[in-house]
């Protein structure tokens, strides 16, 4: 880009610091920049060079193309990078995101996600895109039955699941497309090294899930999410870059298996003038370890709102001048005290709920467990923090009895929850989701997808599935053409064989009894 006013991307222009300035950690896994601030400054550079260059270029071909030219980028996996969100250019992607030059972004399917037992996943905050007028593409490139021979498919042997047939293949296409055909979004299939689709049946699968994407192109729906999980990019500077810490990844998982559809975005967004406070019941926090007054005031209007807000882990406990377990109560609404202990792991007592223990997670990336030298040998999470208040009780910390999971029930309405650890599992979000007031559609563990007019579910077990709606409607399995009545009170019954996707079309007018 000949442009001098972005000559100063060619150089940082002070000495570049050594590779502390990604790993150590001053209290457990968690960063203290106060006394070193020279080290925040080159992280939040070396992140913004690449966003930075993204946008310049778009800004070109916009230019050169007299605005007639769509202009996208591969960008902004932080949803499912984990510890390696800003080692790989990532943590300012919200440049990109909001960047008015860029119409596209495109991404490949979450690695960790992609298995027939796991759930599908993207890796960017595509509610973020939506809310910026942005198309997201879904790039589609996992293995399929008919790869078993090709040595290159060999390579994503870990990620992905080698699938045995074409019915395991169609249940996995219609799940991933049926996911993103739900955020009202775009896929593509890619055919990686050829021959990942080259057969008659599959491509006859391929075409029936084009149509279905036109029907509901042309189809008049709504979002209709409930729950929104928010990611805080500012606050990844401070996780050490070697703490295999479970970022998000593994929440998504659980977040698709609460029985209800989810909105992903980013921190900013919430300043975003298009953003709905009004939508969501349920607002969830995993990482919010540096908040600042304008994050807090934000947090603290959809309280007046009678929105219920949960947060995991420090929430609160970074601050400019440091760690402060005291600024963790204005943040989170309830007071919390460190614990001397590195363990999270804690005995849950949720009603209505059958998990009796929580704890970090215990899983490894998925391209990392071809690397057995690196895996962890432990896996806590310090500092671990207790709530030191009365509160109401749904887990207590092993190694001392107090609670490490509490809720505060707000006398005008809504809640605070704070949880010492993460993901919670999908029964824990489905309790907590049900009691902020958001509709369940089926009960945790069936993958679920939906907007006003297109649910697609997904069961890896199989049996019989009911599956509930807010209104009255009749529910049509497009694949089958078989009609299904249901309602708030009485859903649809639907029996689902081992590894199957359904994709159901909406009739939003009343069924005629």
């Amino acid at each position: 880009v000949n442009n001098p006013s972005k000559a100063h991307l060619l150089s940082y222009g002070k000495p570049v610091p050594g590779s502390l300035a990604f790993y150590g950690s001053d209290d457990g896994i968690l960063r203290d920049f106060s006394n070193d601030p020279e080290n925040l400054d080159y992280l939040k550079y070396y992140d913004s060079i690449v966003p930075q260059a993204i946008c310049d270029f778009a800004k070109c071909a916009k230019e050169a193309s007299d605005g007639k030219m769509a202009v996208g980028t591969f960008f902004g996996y932080v949803v499912t990078e984990r510890d390696g969100t800003v080692r790989a250019n990532y943590n300012e992607a919200q440049k990109v995101f909001e960047c008015p030059d860029i119409d596209v972004i495109i991404c490949p399917a979450s690695y960790d996600l992609r298995k027939l037992k796991s759930t599908s996943g993207m890796r960017v905050p595509v509610d973020t895109l939506n809310l910026n007028n942005k198309l997201y593409i879904h790039e589609i490139d996992a293995a399929t039955h008919l790869t078993h021979n090709n040595k290159f498919a060999a390579l994503h042997g870990v990620p992905d699941d080698y699938m045995k047939n074409l019915d395991e293949t169609t249940a996995y296409l219609r799940r991933e497309i049926g996911m993103v055909l739900a955020k009202g979004q775009g896929y593509w299939l890619f055919d990686m090294f050829g021959g990942w689709y080259k057969d008659t049946d599959t491509m006859n699968e391929i075409e029936r899930i084009r149509i279905l994407a036109d029907i509901l192109k042309d189809k008049n729906t709504h979002n209709v999410s409930e729950i929104a999980f928010i990611l805080d990019l500012p606050s990844n500077y401070y996780v050490s870059a070697d703490s295999d810490y479970p970022m998000f990844q593994f929440q998504v998982e659980e977040l698709n298996k609460t029985g209800m559809p989810w909105d992903c975005y980013i921190t900013s967004d919430l300043f975003n003038e298009r953003f709905d406070d009004d939508r969501y019941k349920l607002y969830i926090f995993p990482n919010l370890f540096k908040a600042d007054e304008r994050i807090t005031n934000r947090i603290n209007k959809l309280r007046e709102k009678g929105k219920s807000v949960v947060f995991t882990h420090a929430a609160g406990y970074i601050t400019d001048g440091g760690f402060d377990v005291t600024n963790m109560e204005r943040l989170t609404g309830m007071r919390l005290k460190k614990c001397g202990f590195d363990s999270a792991k804690m005995a849950l007592n949720v009603p209505g709920v059958d998990t009796k223990e929580l704890d970090f997670s215990h899983r490894i990336n998925a391209w990392r467990e071809k690397q057995p030298e690196k895996k962890r040998v432990k896996f806590n999470m310090p500092p671990v923090f207790m709530v030191d208040e009365e509160c109401e009780t749904l887990g207590t910390l092993c190694e001392n009895g107090a609670a490490g999971f509490g809720i505060k029930q707000r006398s005008d309405g809504g809640f605070d929850a704070y949880c010492a650890c993460q993901p919670m599992p999908c029964e824990i979000i489905n309790y907590l989701a049900k009691r902020a007031g958001a509709f369940e559609y089926t009960a945790p563990g069936t993958v679920i997808y939906a907007n006003s007019g297109f649910i697609t579910a997904y069961s890896y077990t199989g049996g019989d599935i009911e599956i509930k709606t807010p209104s009255e409607c009749v529910l049509t399995d497009y694949f089958s053409g078989t009609e299904y009545a249901s309602s708030p009170e009485n859903g649809a019954r639907l029996r689902f064989e081992p590894v199957e996707t359904k994709c159901l079309l909406v009739n939003e007018q009343e069924r005629k009894l």
